[in-house]
């Protein structure tokens, strides 16, 4: 699903703009002929491959983004498909609630994702969010204070939403947002009593 711009370069060139869109070129008979697609931000090439005229014969050799060895018999068209997937996105959102005297910000926590394999994502809160374009797959939602020093995130209990406690499984095409709200608790006094000497205990005392 989706809307791209996909260019195409080698025996028949130009760009397609919509889902299922064409291009054509008279060529010469023969095997010689190639298509290549040019890579599309936020898609991947899922499928590729030519065909005669009979719709069920192969023709051509794929190597990534290309195929070469194309062939083309007088009088016939061969068609070749190229098969685009949109990447899934994920929107991660910061919500702080400010309604029992805390004042942090979303930005005094950082968030964090990670994927399966690769490096962890990184970036301040935010109440708009943080959008990122993925690979299909699982991916863990957290987050950390911005300063681990300081004391104006502390006190604050973590809620998510959207992300199945903290995880979150994505596929093409899917449009994911995970939300992770931070309530500031009620603040409270603690008086103890301690007696030192004396008989009297601590319930002798109000």
């Amino acid at each position: 699903g989706g809307s791209g711009s996909f260019s195409f370069t080698g025996s028949v060139a130009g760009t397609i703009s919509v889902s299922e869109g064409t291009l054509a070129s008279v060529v010469d008979t023969g095997t010689n002929h190639s298509v290549s697609e040019s890579d599309a931000p936020g898609w991947d090439l899922t499928g590729a491959a030519c065909t005669l005229a009979d719709g069920t014969s192969a023709t051509g050799t794929r190597n990534g983004a290309t195929i070469a060895n194309i062939e083309v018999r007088a009088g016939q068209a061969t068609t070749c498909t190229f098969t685009n997937s949109r990447r899934p996105t994920l929107r991660v959102i910061k919500h702080v609630v400010n309604d029992d005297g805390g004042a942090a910000a979303a930005e005094d926590w950082s968030l964090t994702v990670t994927p399966p394999d690769g490096p962890v994502l990184s970036a301040p809160g935010s109440e708009t969010g943080t959008l990122y374009t993925l690979a299909p797959g699982t991916y863990t939602i957290g987050e950390r204070p911005q300063n681990i020093e300081s004391p104006i995130t502390r006190g604050y209990t973590p809620s998510l939403a959207g992300c199945n406690g903290g995880a979150i499984t994505l596929a093409y095409g899917d449009t994911a947002t995970c939300t992770i709200v931070n309530d500031d608790a009620a603040p409270r006094l603690l008086l103890e009593k301690d007696v030192v000497g004396g008989g009297a205990q601590p319930s002798a005392f109000t």
